[in-house]
């Protein structure tokens, strides 16, 4: 047990910078543009998340075990993320057009969500080459050559709205992104297939992707629709303090998290997972004091406030989350997606009647967002932990 801590915190390390510096670019834009402008940056990233679902034609789920079960499949898989980026820009620049009321230039946006999608190529590269290390490590330069970004538009005097943000953070993220291209020398001809064949490859497993499909629009749904029912019922500031703790929340999540890239390995699930879930309840509940601990300095930092209520009530998304995050990465495994769907369906259902009621029976304050966060993702959580007894 001493061994496989020890190996996850050394590929923590790298997480932690990350994680951290992900913590200071909002505190850098809370500090520089507002919270208004940082709920408005939240938007705008929900609509990016919505229009990606196109890039989960081949799920990045399914894909990290099909690079290691399938000899050919990494020239697949680049040469699908060729052709997709291309598609999903320009549905991106259509649903922007149309849907999107916050005025942003259209060249910004597609340009900043093209470099969020290419983060996902590697993120599937990287976990199914067992290079967890090197994955944190890319993640990290990203995180801190945007911070450093935001300081020098600042400095400058460039930094005054919303397009002058997206310039800040797309500019590293695609060079970066294209320096690591080079290195892993992926414009080689070597590396990719066919059109022909691409398609050939994904109409003979369309049975295999579908429930992957539906997992992937549920999954994003999910992550986005607390965004978007408390923007209709709550202030800008508002759902800027809630976007604060979501990152927090994120931050410190992330931190379990190498817990589920550390696990899309075959080899690790076989020799390591019996192990580590024994402890994961425990692994829960000490991060859900770590957390408390660090949002009550992190939010009066943000806001000079101390949130301490408020704080306790986000901490209960952590009891249960080490538990759930190994069961459910076993469940991807074997690529069972029912409960994962079933617990996706309901924290929708969940999230959606909590607002409409409360927004009806009660003033819609950040307590009340919080709750409703936590309760929908216990609901979530809970459901996969209890799958033995729902079979």
């Amino acid at each position: 047990m001493k061994e496989l801590l020890n190996k996850l915190l050394k590929i923590n390390l790298w997480n932690i910078i990350f994680s951290l510096f992900n913590l200071l670019s909002s505190f850098l834009i809370v500090r520089v543009l507002g919270v208004s402008i940082l709920g408005e940056y939240t938007v705008i990233n929900v609509y990016i998340a919505f229009s990606a679902l196109i890039i989960v034609a081949i799920p990045p789920n399914l894909a990290v075990y099909k690079y290691q079960d399938e000899v050919d499949f990494p020239k697949i898989h680049s040469s699908y993320f060729v052709c997709i980026s291309i598609i999903s820009g320009l549905i991106l620049a259509v649903s922007a057009f149309v849907f999107l009321e916050i005025e942003v230039c259209l060249l910004y946006l597609i340009a900043y969500a093209v470099g969020i999608a290419w983060n996902n190529y590697f993120d599937v590269y990287f976990q199914a080459r067992g290079l967890l290390k090197e994955y944190y490590k890319f993640l990290t330069i990203i995180a801190v050559s945007k911070c450093l970004l935001i300081v020098v538009f600042f400095y400058f005097g460039q930094l005054k709205t919303i397009d002058d943000l997206l310039v800040s953070q797309l500019v590293p993220q695609l060079s970066i992104i294209i320096i690591y291209l080079y290195r892993i020398k992926f414009f080689r001809r070597d590396k990719f297939v066919s059109i022909s064949r691409l398609v050939g490859y994904m109409k003979s497993n369309i049975r295999l992707f579908i429930p992957y499909y539906f997992s992937s629009s549920l999954k994003v749904c999910k992550e986005q629709i607390d965004i978007i029912i408390f923007n209709l019922f709550i202030s800008k500031e508002v759902l800027g303090i809630f976007s604060l703790f979501t990152k927090s929340i994120a931050f410190f999540n992330s931190l379990i998290r190498v817990i589920e890239s550390y696990f899309t390995s075959r080899k690790n699930i076989k020799n390591d997972y019996d192990l580590l879930f024994r402890k994961s309840i425990i692994i829960g509940f000490i991060f859900q004091i770590g957390y408390m601990l660090f949002n009550i300095v992190y939010m009066y930092i943000m806001l000079r406030k101390i949130l301490i209520a408020e704080t306790i009530i986000a901490s209960f998304f952590f009891l249960f989350v080490a538990k759930f995050i190994m069961v459910r990465q076993k469940m991807l495994s074997n690529f069972d997606m029912r409960l994962i769907n079933i617990s996706q369906i309901s924290y929708i259902l969940v999230s959606v009647l909590l607002s409409v009621l409360c927004h009806y029976l009660y003033d819609m304050d950040i307590m009340a967002v919080l709750s409703i966060f936590v309760i929908s993702n216990l609901v979530l959580q809970k459901i996969i932990i209890m799958e033995k007894i729902i079979k």
